[in-house]
């Protein structure tokens, strides 16, 4: 199945590479005023702008994150099919294993994408990446990743053994991975020095090599001269992924100074430990925030921004998702309180204090911050509805298909978060309990898993369309169509879990995929249902 997979993804990226030349040969000239320069012709073999060190980033990080998910999920399919029990099967432990590896894929191509907004936005267009060493400081990050991921699948195959990895953090834990042969040496274990130094260098080029591209965002002065404050659609997204890293930095840097000095803090651990909860939908939030931001600047490349009142929802959502990790961490080491993951679902947190009033109040500030995700996020997707060309509405341009993807994506994503939350807030305040709708809500989590990602490939994809052709041009129209017919499978996937939870009366099952497990009765209700299934499977 492996070799298959080899085969599969180098065909695929020769398809992609050589239907690439054909998008770039369209050239186009500024004739509206106002607009930015066409930027300058980069001299490559093919005869078309190079891909950006930042694209090629994004893009790895989202190869990473799609071969994973994407071969677990054909494994557990086939697993099913073959009447195998998927716990059993060796290659889907090893990669539900990788999975916890690659959760900093999302995040750290957010902050890529804004970055690249930034640039592009403060140069004109002029230049495609940030500082050299911004650029230098993605591929510590991007390749670190993929050098975890890859230790963690490919010395199981050696040891026989699984790699030990961290599921709050995905970092590598401490030890020499079991099976290896150690060799002393002076009276060292080689094999576990090098390994404790392995997993250092990629630990520093990770976390410091996203110190330095957050960092640069701040110092970038394009070669013009003319600085700006950071746009609010930046500038939320540099705040969730400051948030995001910081706690999982904090984790790093204890485990490394116990490991070194023989000194615990389990407390302060544990407590980062669970604020990483309420980062969970930063992604998801702030990809959102950019396609915001880039269809204003596709209408005014110059002075094109949000509605204020949108620009306002973006550091809304951003600092309640920011209190949820101070609350998170405040709560027990400064109240001797406790904190857990709450009931409603990605980015809730619950406090518990003995002072009733104090906890009182943390359940009052608990559900103002997650009013304001969830308010914040519908009027972000309704500006970016009613947003108008600044020379009028005749100049609106219609939405373009990756948006309505983007958005497509998002709505689904927060609906059934939002679902739950409503369904379990009716129940603390009322006593009415919506069973069914609550047990559908939570199958239908499995399906929304592929959302953050692909929004963000989506959202790059677009970007450089617009940037290589003076905000004017969009991607290939296949690949269009691929946007669809990712975004609808992954739809079709949750309608799935609605019809079988009300055929059935009861929660539908699914797998950690997304995909519906139902077996009606009815030999052609089943197949037709395992039909559907194969075929969201194979679209996304």
């Amino acid at each position: 199945m492996m070799t298959k997979t080899t085969i599969l993804c180098v065909v695929a990226v020769a398809v992609l590479t050589s239907a690439q030349a054909e998008f770039m040969q369209t050239r186009f000239t500024p004739e509206v005023a106002g607009m930015a320069p066409t930027p300058p012709e980069l001299p490559t073999s093919g005869g078309y702008h190079a891909v950006s060190t930042t694209m090629k980033c994004v893009i790895n990080l989202t190869i990473q994150y799609m071969i994973i998910y994407s071969a677990l999920a054909v494994a557990r399919t086939a697993s099913d099919g073959l009447g195998w029990k998927f716990d059993q099967v060796p290659i889907t432990k090893i990669l539900t294993q990788a999975t916890l590896t690659i959760n900093y894929c999302p995040m750290a191509a957010c902050m890529f994408l804004a970055i690249r907004m930034r640039v592009i936005w403060l140069s004109q267009g002029a230049e495609w990446d940030p500082q050299p060493w911004v650029c230098v400081c993605m591929q510590y990050v991007t390749w670190s990743i993929l050098a975890t991921t890859l230790v963690v699948a490919v010395i199981p195959l050696f040891t026989g053994e699984l790699m030990g990895v961290d599921e709050k953090t995905g970092d590598l834990d401490e030890g020499t991975p079991k099976g290896l042969p150690e060799a002393e040496v002076g009276g060292f274990k080689v094999v576990a020095i090098g390994f404790t130094v392995f997993r250092y260098i990629l630990l520093l080029s990770m976390y410091g090599g996203m110190i330095g591209v957050i960092y640069g965002s701040f110092s970038y002065m394009p070669a013009n001269g003319q600085w700006r404050p950071m746009a609010p659609a930046v500038g939320a997204t540099v705040t969730l992924t400051i948030m995001f890293f910081l706690v999982y930095v904090g984790v790093a840097v204890l485990r490394t100074f116990a490991q070194l000095s023989g000194m615990r803090h389990p407390k302060i651990e544990a407590v980062l430990l669970a604020s990483t909860a309420a980062m969970n939908m930063a992604p998801m939030l702030s990809v959102l925030f950019l396609a915001a931001r880039m269809r204003a600047l596709q209408m005014d490349p110059v002075n094109g921004s949000p509605q204020g009142w949108a620009q306002s929802c973006f550091y809304m959502c951003a600092y309640a998702v920011m209190f949820q990790v101070l609350f998170s961490i405040a709560v027990p080491l400064v109240l001797g309180g406790a904190v857990k993951k709450g009931k409603m679902g990605e980015g809730d947190m619950e406090y518990e204090v003995e002072n009733k009033m104090l906890g009182m109040a943390f359940t009052v500030a608990r559900y103002i911050m997650m009013l304001s995700i969830y308010l914040g996020f519908v009027a972000v997707i309704v500006s970016i509805f009613t947003i108008a060309h600044p020379r009028g509405v005749q100049y609106t341009p219609p939405i373009s298909p990756t948006v309505q993807c983007v958005i497509t994506l998002a709505f689904q994503y927060f609906f059934v978060y939002l679902m739950i939350w409503v369904c379990i807030t009716l129940k603390e305040f009322t006593g009415l309990e919506w069973a069914l709708l609550t047990d559908t809500m939570e199958s239908a989590r499995g399906t929304i898993a592929f959302c953050p990602m692909i929004a963000i490939l989506f959202v790059g994809t677009r970007m450089r369309a617009l940037q290589m052709t003076n905000n004017r041009g969009a991607p290939q129209g296949w690949a269009q169509d691929c946007m669809y017919l990712a975004t609808w499978s992954i739809f079709l996937q949750f309608c799935m879990v609605l019809i079988a939870g009300a055929c059935l009366g009861s929660k539908a099952e699914t797998d950690e995929d997304g995909n519906v497990t139902w077996q009606p009765s009815n030999i052609y209700a089943w197949y037709a249902v395992q039909v559907i299934r194969w075929i969201c499977v194979l679209f996304l």
